[in-house]
């Protein structure tokens, strides 16, 4: 059984987290070669940007988990924390949005908007997936 700072956390519950970060890296990697390509279609950087946000709310779904059982915190307590994403979270995937399409002047509401569409999209999934 894994141990974390001496307390013992779980076998299935420190695989899921294992699981879920990995998975989210792998979804970051995809986003990231879109980045790269300046031929990338817009639909599928979206497509590509929507389960990048999945994979991390799953991840902070598979942490928040880890850290419960190690702070003996209630879930409503540290689950209410993580269905609002933060604005800072929000400016950083306009910011993402507003590079791929390169760099255009007078798009910065528009990113806004997209990025909170997509993690209001993957905040649905994700509280529909842990109910």
């Amino acid at each position: 059984m894994p141990v974390l700072s001496g307390v013992p956390v779980g076998a299935e519950l420190w695989a899921t987290y294992e699981s879920a970060f990995r998975n989210f890296v792998a979804k970051a990697r995809i986003v990231q070669r879109y980045a790269a390509d300046p031929l990338a279609a817009r639909t599928d950087v979206e497509a590509a940007m929507l389960d990048m946000a999945k994979a991390r709310a799953a991840y902070t779904n598979a942490r928040d988990a880890v850290a419960r059982r190690l702070m003996d915190q209630t879930p409503e307590s540290v689950l209410a924390t993580r269905l609002e994403p933060s604005p800072e979270h929000t400016a950083e995937l306009a910011e993402l949005f507003w590079k791929l399409e390169g760099r255009p002047e007078g798009t910065a509401e528009a990113d806004w908007y997209r990025a909170e569409e997509i993690l209001r999209s993957a905040r649905k999934e994700w509280a529909h997936a842990a109910s």
